[in-house]
């Protein structure tokens, strides 16, 4: 996050995802010693752990003069209540529909 102040000095704020605790150097390796070209982009081990609601917070409380309360009400609400599916992101979930059928969680929720 790129941040101007007031007075018209600049900075940043990185957090961007970070990699999992037990995550290792060679965890895309296969048995063979060959690189499993998927495994990084597709299922469990290609997860990483988010950085953008630590990220925010932090620029909140150190920049902002909002209550997180406040903030994150709306973004609650949505979770709580749900929210229309546009056509747009219909067409996303259409186009992943065979990837998220791959595994037995995302075939639940998608």
């Amino acid at each position: 996050m790129l941040i101007r102040l007031a007075d018209g000095k600049t900075t940043f704020l990185d957090y961007r995802e970070t990699a999992p605790g037990k995550a290792t150097r060679d965890m895309y390796i296969g048995k063979d010693g060959k690189l499993e070209e998927e495994a990084s982009v597709i299922g469990y081990k290609s997860v990483a752990v988010p950085g953008s609601v630590a990220g925010l917070t932090l620029a909140l409380k150190t920049y902002g003069s909002m209550k997180l309360a406040d903030v994150m009400a709306p973004a609650i609400r949505l979770a709580e209540n749900g929210f229309p599916v546009s056509k747009r992101l219909a067409s996303e979930f259409e186009e992943e529909h065979a990837a998220l059928q791959r595994f037995a969680v995302s075939r639940r929720i998608f």
